[in-house]
């Protein structure tokens, strides 16, 4: 299995509703006459998914581990995949991942002609033999568990949360990607992970320095991302305000509001900054140097 990545073959797929489809192994396991064979599948399953995270075959473990019900290592392992590609920096190649290997049915089926397998395989997967996105993958497992409630309350709070609340995080940045900066601003401030709307409140910026502490590190990892985007959007903002008011003479509100929102930003990052890394104040001053006359 480790050898071929056989793995949807030998072990199993998954239909789009989640339900198991039997692998080659699970078809034949009656030959070895084994008294639990369910357990000695699990195991096999278990350790050919680590093997599979071990090596960063992300896609691969996900479906092991799931045809194992360990739902909550898929969340896991899925969470941190979408950290580490949220982390890319903008501009640079994002993050691919390698697709599931295609199941193909073995010589024996093709002789028996089951037309039911061909029909199952192209509706199995979840699409895992071509998302190479780890916020597609996460979206389409997370979304998976949801519609399943005993399968979800499988799944441990704190992670379920990490994993929505990456996928909005990684929504900002393909927003700010696309140059959506007023919408990213909106949706950086739904997350209410950095003081955006702090209006100048010290106590608000050091309530949002100590929550920040309490963040599961794949979340917290990119806070630093997140404010680097944040700055860059109040830039870009009030670039658009500052040219809708030479045109309009429309009110200074907006413009001193995102004033006052950047400064609150970089006291937050004065706050956390032995929790960021080492380039995120070079990043948040690159970011925000168009404007920076008007801090």
């Amino acid at each position: 299995m480790l050898e071929t990545r056989e793995f949807a073959l030998l072990l199993g797929d998954i239909r789009a509703d989640g339900t198991r489809i039997d692998g080659a192994i699970q078809q034949r396991v009656k030959l070895i006459n084994l008294q639990d064979q369910d357990d000695f599948l699990r195991t096999l399953t278990i350790q050919a998914a680590a093997v599979a995270d071990d090596s960063g075959r992300i896609t691969d473990a996900v479906l092991l581990y799931h045809l194992a019900e360990e739902y909550d290592n898929v969340i896991v392992i899925i969470s941190r995949a979408l950290s580490d590609a949220i982390a890319v920096d903008l501009g640079q190649e994002q993050m691919r991942l390698q697709p599931l290997k295609p199941r193909q049915p073995d010589s024996q089926q093709q002789q028996q002609g089951q037309q039911q397998q061909l029909q199952q395989q192209d509706q199995s997967s979840l699409s895992l033999t071509s998302v190479d996105d780890p916020a597609t993958l996460a979206s389409n497992m997370l979304s998976l568990y949801e519609k399943n409630g005993l399968t979800y309350r499988r799944i441990r709070t704190g992670n379920r949360e990490a994993c929505a609340m990456l996928l909005r995080i990684s929504r900002v940045k393909e927003l700010v990607a696309n140059s959506q900066f007023h919408t990213a601003l909106n949706t950086i401030d739904s997350l209410d992970m950095v003081p955006l709307h702090a209006g100048g409140n010290i106590s608000l910026v050091r309530s949002a320095a100590q929550a920040f502490a309490a963040l599961p590190q794949v979340v917290s990892r990119n806070v630093g991302s997140l404010l680097v985007w944040s700055v860059l959007c109040i830039s870009k903002e009030r670039e658009r305000c500052r040219a809708a008011q030479f045109q309009t003479g429309a009110s200074e509100g907006a413009l001193e509001g995102l004033n006052q929102a950047a400064k609150d930003l970089m006291t937050f990052a004065g706050l956390v900054r032995y929790k960021l890394s080492g380039d995120v104040f070079e990043m948040l001053a690159r970011a925000g140097q168009e404007g920076a006359t008007g801090l």
